[in-house]
């Protein structure tokens, strides 16, 4: 039906009536503007969940509200209090570390100096036969 009277329609565009005509049998809504892409998922709406409540903080009577509230301080010191030993303990490691490596580097320190000391005393005896050598040879 649009597509003859179209056709024998000096223009071939179709009148208002006929759009309206042809919207109303396929039963598109007339929209405002162009279609657009639709940028974003759609989200969907949201329904009751008996977990979210339970868990919702605006929820609580005010009694369990602070109960929960000095539950999370006390919580909180004893983490500090856990933290604050194993900085002590890691500080006494570390300095009981350090007086170790301290004792091996004098223990090492002490092994070298006496090595170095025969290794003069071995020196200065050869230097004495090599002289006496050389006077025997005169």
């Amino acid at each position: 039906m649009f597509l003859q009277r179209a056709a024998q329609d000096a223009t071939g565009v179709p009148s208002d009536q006929e759009v309206s005509a042809l919207l109303e049998f396929f039963k598109v809504p007339p929209r405002e503007g162009p279609l657009q892409l639709q940028l974003h998922r759609p989200i969907p709406l949201r329904q009751y969940d008996p977990r979210l409540t339970a868990r919702n903080p605006m929820n609580e009577l005010p009694s369990e509200h602070n109960m929960r509230k000095q539950r999370n301080k006390s919580t909180k010191k004893r983490q500090q209090g856990v933290r604050v030993t194993a900085n002590v303990v890691r500080e006494a490691q570390d300095e009981r570390e350090e007086r170790a490596a301290a004792r091996r580097e004098k223990k090492h320190n002490e092994i070298i100096s006496e090595l170095q000391q025969q290794q003069h005393l071995m020196k200065t005896v050869d230097n004495f036969k090599a002289a006496a050598k050389k006077k025997k040879k005169r």
